[in-house]
């Protein structure tokens, strides 16, 4: 089986850790995907993530930086939409899965991925999109925001690998090692990773409802906008200049969901 890893961010790896270690030591074919090009260190993010690939069982030949063949801007993914899916086109074919983060309202990148993902699985018959979570704010008032955690309400399947809590432990203090350019960022996500992993010790994997990328990812305080990055109406529009066919996808499920909301009050 393919399996393709579209991380928007170099780091962004680290919460499947267990499954790319399955993965490399399998016999099927791992392709990474590094889509966009750090404003500061993009030299040093590389080789962080290389090393802890490498560390994985992941070789360099299974990995590439997108960023190098097309400009991809952190936190702007969004304008190169149109390119990424027409670089990954010859790249990303099936029968396999598209790993990506979800679509959960956490980094604008983040969901760019996920649509790249559930694009590729609409126009191949044999890809499936898997996602998993890194950060929302669902149900957290602002600024809060939850880490590693699932919107239920999208998850229409789950596979999970299961650490112990001494491991789970020693996966949070070991990511300032591995990735010494973001601890600001690892200070900040690390102790409520931790939390998660001490109730729930594990990594997991989420098939999504078919309906999920096409409409607002929930009814909280997006991450994205807390943080003044962009508004979900200025994402949107620029989706649709890059994607015209997001709209009819959001049309359709949103006729589907008023049809069942109009059956339930009869």
């Amino acid at each position: 089986m393919n399996i393709y890893c579209l991380f928007p961010h170099c780091d962004d790896e680290y919460f499947i850790s267990e499954f790319l270690k399955s993965w490399a030591t399998s016999k099927d074919r791992l392709m990474v995907f590094f889509l966009t090009q750090d404003v500061n260190v993009p030299e040093i993010r590389k080789a962080e993530s290389l090393r802890y690939l490498s560390t994985l069982g992941i070789e360099q030949d299974a990995v590439t930086f997108v960023y190098e063949d097309i400009p991809v801007r952190d936190a702007r993914m969004i304008e190169s939409f149109s390119d990424l899916h027409r670089y990954l086109s010859a790249r990303v074919q099936g029968p396999g899965v598209v790993v990506a983060p979800a679509w959960e309202g956490g980094h604008q990148d983040h969901e760019i991925a996920y649509l790249l993902a559930k694009r590729f699985e609409l126009e191949n018959a044999g890809l499936r999109a898997k996602a998993y979570y890194l950060y929302n704010g669902d149900r957290c008032p602002k600024p809060l925001f939850r880490v590693n955690q699932a919107l239920r309400a999208q998850v229409a399947g789950e596979e999970t690998k299961r650490l112990s809590r001494r491991k789970a432990l020693r996966t949070c203090r070991e990511v300032f090692g591995h990735y010494p350019s973001q601890k600001t960022t690892w200070l900040g996500l690390s102790p409520l990773y931790l939390a998660k992993l001490m109730k729930d010790p594990g990594q997991a994997l989420y098939t999504c409802r078919p309906e999920v990328g096409f409409s607002r990812p929930h009814s909280g305080s997006l991450h994205y906008e807390t943080f003044r990055r962009t508004t979900w109406d200025a994402f949107v529009g620029e989706l649709k200049e890059q994607w015209p066919g997001w709209n009819a996808e959001s049309v359709k499920y949103e006729s589907r969901r008023a049809a069942a909301v109009g059956r339930s009050k009869t």
